[in-house]
C-alpha cells in the first residue's frame, strides 16, 4: 500500500510517499479502508518529535481517518498514528460508524477538533444555558466548532481571533448561521485579543466568563 512515512524528524521536507507492506490486524483490531485522513496540527509536532508523547521512526503520522471496512460499514476513527496510508488497523473499541447523512470528509474533518471542542465547552468550562462563554482563536478548526456547540448548549458565545481576515471570516460564519435561525444569535463578535487566561478543567464553577482555548 501507499503512504506518507518519516525515516528521520523534521518539517515537510522529511515526508515521503512510499510503498509500505499491508497491515496486519490483531485479533482486536480490524482493517479500514482509508477513504479520507485528517490533517491536523498536532501531525506537525510529532513529525518533529516535540509532542507529548515520543514518537518512533519510521512513523507514518495522522491521528484520524474515515473510511470503509471489508463488510462495507463506513467509520471513522481516532489513532495513535498511521493515517497517512491508504489502510489501516484499527482498534474495534475505536471504530464509529458514520450515519448516512455525514460523508468522509465531514467525519475526516471534524472527529479530534470536535471532541477537543466537546471536552472544552462540557468538561472544562462546564457551560449552562444563558452562560457566556469565551473562545479564543474561534476562526480555526476547534474553535469554530466550540462557538457552535457552545450555541446549541443555550450559551452565548464571545469569540477572539489573532488576524483580521479570519475575524472577517468569522464574523461571516456567524452572520450565515444568524440567517438560518429565527432567533437572535448568541454569537458575538469581541475585541481582536483576549486578555482573559483560560481556565484549567478544575475552574471553579463560579466563574462568571468561561474562556475555552481552542
Amino acid at each position: 500500500m501507499k503512504a506518507i512515512q518519516i525515516e528521520e524528524f523534521g518539517g515537510p521536507e522529511v515526508l515521503r510517499h512510499v510503498e509500505v507492506p499491508d497491515p496486519s490486524p490483531k485479533l482486536s483490531e480490524v482493517v479500514v479502508n482509508v477513504k479520507r485522513s485528517g490533517v491536523n496540527f498536532a501531525d506537525t509536532h510529532a513529525s518533529r518529535n516535540d509532542y507529548l508523547a515520543e514518537q518512533t521512526l519510521p512513523l507514518i503520522p495522522g491521528a484520524e481517518v474515515s473510511g470503509q471496512l471489508s463488510d462495507g460499514r463506513r467509520v471513522v476513527a481516532l489513532l495513535g498514528s498511521g493515517g497517512y496510508a491508504e489502510k489501516v488497523a484499527v482498534a474495534k473499541s475505536q471504530l464509529i460508524e458514520l450515519p448516512d447523512g455525514v460523508d468522509y470528509d465531514q467525519a475526516a474533518a471534524g472527529l479530534l477538533q470536535g471532541l477537543t471542542a466537546m471536552a472544552l465547552v462540557h468538561r472544562c468550562a462546564r457551560i449552562e444555558p444563558g452562560e457566556t462563554i469565551v473562545v479564543e482563536a474561534a476562526a480555526g478548526g476547534t474553535g469554530t466548532l466550540a462557538v457552535q456547540i457552545a450555541k446549541r448548549a443555550g450559551a452565548r458565545a464571545c469569540s477572539s481571533v489573532g488576524r483580521r481576515p479570519r475575524r472577517k471570516r468569522s464574523a461571516v460564519r456567524s452572520s450565515r448561521r444568524a440567517s438560518r435561525s429565527s432567533s437572535p444569535s448568541p454569537f458575538i463578535s469581541c475585541s481582536e485579543r483576549s486578555s482573559a487566561s483560560p481556565p484549567s478543567c478544575g475552574a471553579s464553577r463560579s466563574t462568571a466568563a468561561r474562556s475555552a482555548r481552542s
